[in-house]
């Protein structure tokens, strides 16, 4: 049976929207104008979601949620508010309320759409025993430096984090020269070493997060490489094998920035990631090299299926080879273009405000977010 989609909104344009726009995709709809029609309905019928707008007349949203939670038949059901773009603080207020995630109006619809899908995979997999839910590790490489891997680490990040909030880890595991934590401007973030000394099993999400993990304020959790080279050294194969141990179980992504090495644990941690990310540009060196790396993963029994070949398209001049070509001479298909960005890119990461949380939706921003959905599809196959 399809799952239904409780859609509270005033506005009727856009309650019309989105019936049509859920209907259109298998799910059945149940629509309320105002927050007093929707307690109606839900003494009745309980939906498998609810998409609440904030600024309902009468009772608002975030008291629509409050009484959601209240009743023992809507208590565990998924909530997604609806809030303008100048309301920043009624997101906090939601989440508060018990909500689980807001979409931002005007809103991209194919955002909307992952969210509720995100929301209702949720709720299936809480109601599943804990040892069958088991998060999804991407690994982000290159063959060579100065790629801009670490960028489209810190950035596709954000973006899954967008569609999974409170469900992305990314793990800094450029273990000599890793300082993603700079992009994200988080001055003194937990180290990767303590979670490797924790001796526990099973750990809460909760004790993880306390713990061990950094937060940023877009609801990405981060862990940071060793400042000491001291403690580079300890970490090997099985140390890569516990980490992701832990943090599998307790998100729905972790995202490892790699270095270009496949020595261990990097050998470790490509060959037990679902999807792998490999940075190219433009340049003829950097496409020999790759070309390599694809070969060594091929040792390590990668499949090809898995290997997602994303081409940063920069430095681009008269004669760089164009994706077509590029696509030949690595003999796998291009899954992602990150279109050349110089005026913005550069300060945004210097800000510590990385571009795809800026306002502005440029074409980098889009590519990137473009891509986060292209693996959230894949990852749920």
């Amino acid at each position: 049976m399809a799952d239904t989609v409780m859609v509270v909104d005033d506005d009727l344009d856009i309650l019309s929207i989105l019936t049509f726009t859920f209907e259109s995709r298998g799910y059945r709809v149940r629509k309320a104008t105002s927050g007093e029609e929707a307690l109606q309905v839900v003494r009745k019928f309980t939906p498998d979601v609810f998409v609440l707008d904030v600024t309902l007349p009468g009772i608002d949203g975030m008291e629509l949620c409050r009484e959601l939670r209240a009743q023992a038949r809507t208590r565990h059901v998924p909530v997604l508010f609806l809030t303008g773009r100048d309301q920043p603080e009624m997101v906090v207020q939601g989440f508060e309320a018990g909500g689980d995630d807001y979409v931002v109006k005007p809103f991209n619809m194919q955002e909307l759409l992952a969210r509720v899908e995100n929301l209702l995979r949720r709720k299936q997999e809480a109601a599943r025993p804990a040892a069958a839910r088991e998060g999804q590790v991407v690994a982000v490489t290159g063959a060579r430096g100065g790629t801009g891997r670490t960028t489209l680490a810190v950035n596709l990040a954000l973006a899954l984090t967008r569609l999974w909030t409170g469900e992305v880890v990314l793990v800094d595991t450029n273990l000599e020269f890793g300082r993603a934590a700079v992009l994200l401007d988080l001055p003194d973030p937990r180290e990767v070493t303590a979670l490797l000394q924790e001796q526990g099993e099973d750990l809460e999400r909760d004790y993880v997060e306390e713990t061990y993990l950094s937060p940023h304020p877009s609801g990405l959790h981060f862990l940071a490489a060793p400042l000491s080279p001291a403690d580079v050294e300890t970490i090997g194969q099985a140390e890569a094998e516990r980490m992701l141990h832990l943090l599998r179980p307790a998100y729905q992504a972790i995202v490892l920035d790699l270095p270009p090495s496949i020595r261990e644990p990097y050998r470790t941690l490509l060959r037990l990631a679902d999807q792998i990310v490999v940075v190219v540009n433009p340049d003829i060196l950097t496409l020999v090299a790759t070309q390599s790396l694809l070969q060594s993963l091929t040792m390590l029994e990668v499949p090809n299926e898995i290997v997602q070949i994303v081409l940063n398209d920069h430095p681009r001049v008269f004669n760089s080879p164009s994706q077509e070509e590029v696509a030949k001479f690595l003999g796998l298909p291009i899954a992602g273009v990150i279109p050349a960005d110089a005026a913005n890119v550069p300060a945004a990461l210097n800000s510590g405000r990385p571009p795809v949380l800026q306002p502005e939706e440029t074409p980098f921003v889009e590519a990137v977010v473009r891509m986060a959905y292209y693996l959230a599809t894949v990852m749920r196959r």
